[in-house]
């Protein structure tokens, strides 16, 4: 006899103010000036695309910039879908037709921020790690070593014990003017190398 999958409980939505939501204070991305600025433009420009999603106790899981960027902006309340998350949301908006210029332009936006807005912390995925996360489901070996890194001048280890620290190989590109260093940045960052930026 085939067994029936227990339907999901229906969602409830409601108005709330953004004052119940608070972003997650050990965010591994630690987001960039100029994604900031670009979601800002987004969504004084057209609006709304991607939720966020928060906890049951309202802390913010994703979309932490997002709220950031609503609140310095002067907006203090949003819609809330509240659901079990075991069937995806989909944000019709009534506003706009496929194709149209601002169609189009969202498209754009929603994934251009996310790339722009990357930027990954280290230190909280190290704690992550350490907490049990096994990031290993998300990088590879050599992704985890180029992001993670050691910096033994930074932490003291070997200090003062003769012992030769790890080797590090750095690379230094001229990149000719500020354009191009930003678009090498943000390419190197996506790739997971950590970068430091230079003037020369």
């Amino acid at each position: 006899m085939a067994t029936t999958k227990p339907k999901s409980a229906p969602p409830k939505m409601s108005i709330q103010p953004l004052k119940k939501f608070r972003p997650d204070p050990h965010n591994a991305n630690r987001h960039t000036p100029r994604g900031h600025a670009l979601m800002e433009d987004s969504v004084r420009t057209v609006g709304f695309g991607d939720a966020m999603v928060a906890s049951s106790d309202g802390q913010i899981l994703s979309g932490g910039q997002r709220l950031e960027t609503v609140a310095s902006i002067g907006m203090d309340e949003a819609i809330v879908v509240e659901t079990d998350g075991t069937r995806p949301v989909i944000h019709v908006r009534k506003d706009l037709k496929a194709r149209s210029a601002m169609a189009k332009r969202l498209g754009i936006l929603a994934n251009r921020v996310g790339e722009v807005n990357l930027s990954w912390d280290p230190d909280v995925l190290r704690q992550l790690a350490a907490e049990g996360l096994d990031l290993g489901q998300y990088w590879t070996p050599d992704e985890l070593a180029a992001l993670l890194g050691t910096d033994e001048e930074a932490t003291g280890e070997g200090a003062g014990t003769g012992e030769v620290g790890e080797v590090k190989y750095e690379l230094v590109v001229e990149c000719g003017n500020e354009a191009r260093q930003q678009a090498l940045l943000e390419r190197l960052e996506r790739e997971g190398y950590p970068c430091r930026v230079l003037m020369l």
